[in-house]
């Protein structure tokens, strides 16, 4: 059943750098590229970053 919900919650759409609703503040998304340095140190790629969950 867990390998179900991982199947369904694997999409290209939504992730906060696309902003592809418009929903997202573009200062949040100026903010988050700002610290993009220190989150590659951190092992965290903020353009995989999504704004939602789909479960």
């Amino acid at each position: 059943m867990m390998w179900f919900s991982n199947l369904l919650s694997r999409n290209e759409y939504g992730f906060i750098t696309r902003n592809e609703e418009n929903d997202i503040d573009p200062l949040f998304c100026h903010l988050l590229e700002e610290k993009r340095e220190a989150f590659k140190e951190l092992y965290v790629e903020i353009d995989n970053i999504e704004s939602r969950t789909n479960i």
